[in-house]
């Protein structure tokens, strides 16, 4: 029997929904509103991304992710990360990497509407724990911390943090984000 399949962004999701979508339950297709929502961070990610390589980062790109085009027959944006356990097995998506005195780190790039992105700066990850749920998975998948860059898409701000991993932070990117859970806490 192989293992079951989850992405990394539905990690924090109720186990319900993502057990019936393991026993073939079908998911309710995408709403033409949230394809354009997708699309729109999609674009507000690739800004960020430029704005960081203006101040001088190395950046990855995600281009399309060849594994789930070979595997799922999904074209899917992002760099592909993985982790397995004897039961399951989680799928994740890097926005892209960053180049930090010579070490590629992840980077996750969220962009918020103002009020959502007041709240994140606030309260952080405490109010968005979806979000910590995701990163813990990206950062246990490629074992080093993170950095981590929120924009309000209403008025350019930008936040920019540093995601420890088993207690070392990203060097000099932003101010410390610690994440909420352990990476035990989301796999067991």
């Amino acid at each position: 029997m192989s293992n079951f399949i989850y992405r990394m962004s539905s990690a924090g999701d109720c186990p319900k929904a993502l057990a019936a979508r393991q026993l073939g339950y079908e998911e309710p297709l995408m709403s033409d509103s949230t394809k354009v929502l997708l699309e729109e961070a999609s674009w507000q990610e690739g800004r960020v991304a430029q704005t960081l390589m203006n101040e001088g980062y190395e950046l990855q790109d995600s281009g399309v992710c060849i594994p789930c085009l070979v595997e799922f027959a999904e074209e899917r944006k992002g760099i592909h990360v993985e982790l397995e356990t004897s039961l399951i097995r989680l799928i994740g998506h890097l926005d892209r990497r960053i180049n930090i005195y010579g070490i590629w780190y992840p980077l996750e790039i969220k962009s918020l509407g103002r009020f959502t992105f007041y709240k994140f700066k606030h309260k952080r990850f405490e109010a968005f724990q979806g979000y910590s749920d995701q990163e813990t998975c990206y950062l246990e998948a490629e074992g080093k911390p993170g950095a981590y860059v929120v924009k309000c898409r209403d008025t350019g701000e930008l936040l920019k943090f540093s995601v420890p991993y088993n207690g070392q932070p990203t060097p000099q990117f932003g101010e410390g984000l610690e994440l909420i859970n352990s990476y035990h806490h989301i796999i067991d």
